[in-house]
């Protein structure tokens, strides 16, 4: 039997933004911490190991992902990517022991840095229904999204 190492990390992962946490400094900060309390290298049998989320079906495998960051005034908000996935919620409890987390159909996204705003963000995701709906609902709220990376150039 194969084993993969996983990481485990102490963050939450939530299937819709509700709340928030410390600010993300950058793409790595949404993986979690290297190491303190809450975090342990844990040895997985290989089949038991979470695959990554697959894209839509048709979606371009060759397809770059696609990033945004979200400022509301200097503070970074929100990071997101248009790759189907999962919530993080920097800030709250974590789930409950062999709870799945809920995978989001059009974005991965990790908030952080104010309760409120992340709620307010949270509420016009569960109003949109495709991605670019989202980020022009974002910047409705006078937010300032930027994309980043190679898409971005």
């Amino acid at each position: 039997m194969s084993h993969v190492l996983v990481r485990i990390v102490p963050f939450v992962l939530l299937p819709a933004l509700a709340g928030c946490g410390n600010r993300l400094q950058d793409r790595e900060a949404t993986a979690g911490p290297t190491s303190g309390p809450g975090v342990a290298d844990v040895a997985v049998a290989e089949e038991d190991a979470v695959a990554p989320t697959p894209g839509p079906p048709g979606a371009d495998a060759a397809a770059p992902e696609r990033r945004w960051v979200v400022y509301v005034g200097e503070l970074r908000l929100l990071e997101i990517s248009d790759t189907p996935g999962i919530i993080v919620d920097t800030n709250a409890p974590p789930p409950p022991p062999g709870v799945e987390p809920a995978r989001h159909p059009f974005l991965t996204a990790a908030c952080g840095g104010d309760a409120l705003l992340c709620s307010r963000a949270g509420n016009l995701l569960r109003e949109s229904t495709s991605l670019p709906e989202f980020l022009g609902k974002l910047q409705g709220e006078g937010w300032r999204v930027e994309e980043v990376g190679a898409a971005a150039e």
